[in-house]
């Protein structure tokens, strides 16, 4: 893995100014789906294995979704807290859900390596974030999709 740097605050503003790349999965990394619900692979994290989960309508909070949806999505987002554990055993994952540049619910699942990671809310910061190589991205992928099955 490579690191990239970029502007942080350039990055947010970009992103709103897209399309919703949660309704448009055609450059995302999927790695499950079902007919509610998406998972795919953070494209720009600072730490390997940031997920996103979201629904696939396009809802801006729970409140939009039904109960039993809501309920559906926390046990996807705890189901992928697990894999994540089990996967990189890490200091400890971050659940957040902000809503700040892309307004379409969704729930970032990260595991933070290190307390350094933690400070600063450097696992989420966009402005220094990594790359894969394609075989590092592959076997990811690989690791994260048995640990869904």
């Amino acid at each position: 893995m490579k690191k990239v740097t970029r502007n942080n605050r350039t990055f947010v503003e970009g992103l709103k100014k897209q399309k919703c790349f949660l309704c448009d999965l055609s450059t995302a990394t999927v790695l499950f789906e079902d007919s509610d619900f998406v998972v795919v692979l953070d494209a720009f994290s600072a730490v390997p294995g940031h997920l996103i989960c979201a629904p696939k309508k396009h809802v801006k909070s729970l409140s939009e979704l039904s109960e039993t949806q809501s309920k559906e999505l926390i046990l996807l987002v705890r189901k992928l807290d697990t894999v994540l554990r089990n996967i990189f055993n890490p200091f400890r994952i971050a659940i957040i859900s902000s809503g700040l540049a892309v307004e379409h619910l969704h729930f970032h699942v990260v595991p933070i390596p290190n307390e350094e990671m933690m400070w600063d809310f450097k696992y989420l910061r966009k402005d220094q974030t990594i790359e894969y190589s394609k075989q590092e991205k592959e076997e990811l992928i690989e690791k994260i999709k048995k640990g869904l099955k």
